[in-house]
């Protein structure tokens, strides 16, 4: 295992990364309505 320099560098913060890019993109293909539903 290489040395950890910084939170970037940790597995699990570029697993969350990809997974909320796939949550964004997802969220793009909902109605309006829905999306304010999300954010409120």
């Amino acid at each position: 295992m290489s040395e950890i320099i910084s939170h970037k560098d940790l597995e699990v913060y570029n697993e969350s990364m990809d997974l909320i890019e796939d949550v964004y993109r997802v969220t793009q293909l909902f109605p309006p309505e829905e999306k304010y539903g999300l954010s409120s």
